[in-house]
């Protein structure tokens, strides 16, 4: 499915400050990033951008969705916003497209560095890393240990706090979102998909409770 030539919103909530934009042959017509978490700002600031693009929900062509990996809470938001507004019958058949946070942040740090593609990293949760590695398609969730074989350049995109130092060979890098419209051209980027949804590396695994285990 190729671009349309209407702009798109895209809306990146991965992230604790989250980004809306406009975006139009690579570039933005309007963006905002929120100082209120995605919660609050998420919606004030689509209706802000729109209003400085001077357009309408009606005016779009489709919408991006940043599907993570990242905060949970704003990647949820980012997708009901999207299916909300889909339900609404002039806006059902606005196409969708997706794109995973690493995965932008590898292609910008390339156009702005050149050079071979690069492997990047984030937080992912109970001492884990998300990984990708350079050509792959897929995040994987990977323990500390496997960090120490993987080569550089490693970037660190750093989503939240740290509960745990990057390996000492990772560069943390962070785009900034309003200064990569361009990187959004990037073949394979953005995928078409039918629902925004998570991106999660591993699903949690939980034990089933057992009263044997607590019987003396």
């Amino acid at each position: 499915m190729t671009l349309p030539e209407q702009p798109l919103l895209v809306i990146d909530a991965a992230s604790p400050r989250c980004f809306v934009g406009i975006w139009q042959s690579g570039a933005w017509l309007a963006n905002a990033s929120p100082e209120t978490p995605a919660l609050e700002g998420l919606f004030a600031g689509v209706e802000q951008i729109l209003c400085d693009a001077k357009l309408t929900l009606a005016d779009l062509g489709g919408f991006v969705h940043a599907e993570g990996p990242g905060s949970i809470l704003g990647i949820r938001l980012s997708a009901m916003a999207i299916r909300t507004w889909r339900t609404l019958p002039a806006y059902a058949d606005k196409p969708v497209w997706a794109y995973g946070s690493l995965q932008f942040v590898a292609a910008a740090y390339q156009a702005a560095h050149g050079g071979a593609p690069v492997n990047a990293i984030s937080e992912f949760r109970h001492g884990r890393w998300n990984l990708l590695t350079a050509g792959a398609e897929t995040v994987i969730a990977v323990e500390d240990a496997a960090l120490a074989d993987v080569p550089e350049p490693l970037i660190y995109f750093r989503q939240r706090k740290s509960w745990k130092p990057a390996p000492s060979h990772a560069q943390e890098w962070a785009p900034q979102m309003a200064d990569c419209a361009p990187v959004l051209t990037t073949p394979g980027l953005l995928r078409p998909i039918d629902a925004p949804d998570v991106f999660i590396a591993e699903e949690a695994v939980f034990q089933k409770w057992s009263a044997e285990r607590h019987r003396g």
